[in-house]
């Protein structure tokens, strides 16, 4: 399930990074995080006080019928309900709306107080509300402003950091040619080019770099889009010098000279040559999109 589903329900707010706005009478933030394989909408509530262990309990046990299991973060001053749904039926919204209701019923019956006061000052008064890493709460536009500030800053030291960042570069490698691999075994042993299989190459470099936690400099996404290319290159290089292997042939007669069957290589090859750069830098600005999203 998505953020922006929950969002169309209860008419949120929707940003890039999520939604908020009012669900039930309550303030509340709502993300996309992905758990187990699967998507979860995962809606929070902010309250003025700690939650108890007790009221922690009440609250598992209202929501245990729904199969939704509630999470405390920032010192149980937030609740966060982690909302499972493989297909967006009307029968899961009414699911959904009746969880969250009962969840809203719960935070009123244990006197839980949303925060009404700025949340980042703790000052008396707010501008606006605004989704902060998920979190919709009250806020000052200064202190927004000044946590942006810092934010932004802490990005930039983190993305000129090269910490990891040889580790990134070999579990690219390592991604790209794992992708290699898969794409060279099926054409070879099906002697037919599935083109859509040189995406995976950017796919598993850019991927394999992020779980590296390597730093994302700016001049990276490039680099592993080099790197893919490169890659991409390869196999067909390979696969046509296995196919002059197999003709008793070098690389060079095969593809200036030809065999009997087969007397003008070349233009085959640079076709396929092509058609590999070209799904390569497809797959790239695919996946660049969602593994490299610019710092906001």
């Amino acid at each position: 399930m998505m953020h922006t589903q929950i969002a169309s329900l209860y008419q949120l707010a929707v940003e890039r990074t999520g939604a908020y706005g009012t669900i039930h009478g309550r303030e509340a933030g709502v993300v996309t995080e992905v758990r187990f394989n699967n998507t979860a909408a995962v809606v929070s509530f902010l309250f003025k006080t700690p939650v108890s262990p007790e009221s922690e309990a009440d609250i598992r046990t209202a929501l245990k019928p729904f199969k939704i299991v509630p999470e405390l973060i920032q010192n149980n001053t937030v609740v966060r309900l982690p909302i499972l749904s493989v297909f967006w039926t009307k029968k899961a919204q009414q699911q959904v709306d009746s969880a969250l209701a009962v969840a809203v019923q719960t935070f009123d019956r244990l006197g839980l107080s949303p925060y009404d006061s700025c949340a980042l000052c703790d000052q008396e008064g707010f501008d606006r509300v605004r989704l902060v890493r998920g979190i919709a709460m009250k806020t000052h536009d200064a202190c927004h402003t000044k946590l942006m500030v810092n934010v932004q800053a802490a990005y930039r030291q983190i993305d000129t950091s090269t910490e990891h960042l040889l580790k990134g570069y070999i579990w690219a490698i390592c991604g790209a040619l794992l992708g290699a691999l898969v794409n060279f075994f099926v054409n070879f042993y099906l002697e037919y080019q599935v083109v859509l299989l040189y995406a995976l190459i950017p796919l598993f470099s850019m991927f394999m770099y992020k779980a590296a936690k390597a730093p994302l400099r700016k001049e990276i996404p490039f680099v592993l889009s080099g790197l893919s290319v490169v890659v991409s290159a390869g196999i067909i290089v390979l696969l046509y010098a296995l196919y002059a292997a197999s003709w008793g042939v070098t690389l060079d007669v095969f593809l200036n000279v030809g065999v009997e069957d087969v007397p003008a290589v070349m233009p085959y090859f640079l076709q396929d040559l092509g058609i590999a750069t070209l799904f390569s830098l497809l797959g790239v600005s695919i996946v660049w999109r969602y593994l490299f999203t610019p710092r906001r």
